[in-house]
């Protein structure tokens, strides 16, 4: 399937909060079924999120968000997985 990338950069607060509800309802929005020609087509979504403290390189988030990824479509379809690199936080929905 495409892989698309989604940077959010100053997030603040409660950063790892804000980023779940941002791949949250990214998995609601593309669960509904499309109309096209008169045919339901499902979408399914598999997001892989690495947070960072400012100190990674991109290319660093780059490849712990494509790993989460395909953690995340091993693990089935429509849902996340994060990992922080600052931190020792992993999670998954």
């Amino acid at each position: 399937g495409d892989e698309f990338v989604l940077l959010l950069a100053d997030v603040n607060g409660d950063a790892e909060a804000a980023v779940l509800r941002v791949a949250q309802k990214y998995i609601e929005a593309l669960h509904t079924p499309l109309q096209i020609a008169g045919m339901d087509c499902l979408l399914g979504v598999s997001i892989g999120i690495a947070l960072g403290g400012g100190e990674q390189s991109v290319d660093t988030l780059m490849q712990a968000a494509d790993q989460a990824m395909y953690r995340s479509k091993a693990a089935g379809r429509n849902q996340y997985e994060l990992v922080s690199l600052s931190g020792p936080t992993l999670a998954n929905a």
